[in-house]
């Protein structure tokens, strides 16, 4: 089987999970007690899926304050980036919505998928249908999801390369000239990104 490298840059707050979310997805593993992250730090995981091996290059970036401006250092190269916000806590969507209004401002092209993390917990101050409609009027991927039980977890890298491999974006994998999914409305209505939609 071919390989395929990808790489993803995460984004968001602190406290919303980006570091557990990426050990869920990596390792299979929750770490109640997990620790901030200082700068960033840097994962590998691949995916089989149909006839390649996906091997994601994942950066976990420090949702401080005073490193927000060592982000773009991790996501100028990625083809992909996943934002990252709370559902219990409304500020870290405003965040979010920051990180996306970001990333589409620059002059070059990202694949992006915004996540709401702790699903599993009872209450919520985001609803589904504000950051559903948030993320399709700004044409980007929205999920919902739960690093604690792992609701969802495994359909993240799933769905980035599915949208990939039908908006033909990883024939251009090795150059990042990164495609923005507000340019396949055609995909978005099919349903292919946005488990939610």
């Amino acid at each position: 089987m071919s390989k395929v490298e990808f790489r993803l840059a995460i984004l968001g707050d602190a406290g919303v999970g980006k570091t557990s979310l990426v050990h869920r997805m990596t390792k299979s593993h929750f770490n109640t007690h997990a620790s901030p992250t200082v700068g960033a730090s840097f994962f590998v995981h691949s995916v089989p899926f149909e006839d390649k091996i996906y091997e994601f290059q994942i950066w976990d970036t420090a949702g401080q304050e005073q490193y927000h401006s060592l982000a773009s250092t991790y996501y100028r190269n990625a083809q992909g980036v996943l934002i990252l916000f709370d559902l219990t806590n409304p500020n870290s969507f405003f965040t979010a919505q920051q990180w996306v209004a970001e990333l589409l401002s620059m002059n070059r092209r990202y694949l992006i998928l915004l996540i709401g993390n702790k699903l599993d917990l009872s209450f919520r101050s985001v609803s589904n249908e504000t950051a559903l409609s948030y993320a399709k009027n700004v044409g980007i991927g929205y999920i919902e999801v739960s690093a604690k039980t792992a609701q969802n977890i495994d359909n993240i890298l799933v769905e980035i390369i599915s949208s990939a491999k039908d908006m033909n974006f990883l024939a251009s994998l090795r150059s990042p000239s990164i495609l923005r999914l507000e340019e396949t409305t055609e995909i978005i209505k099919k349903k292919k990104f946005c488990l939610f939609c």
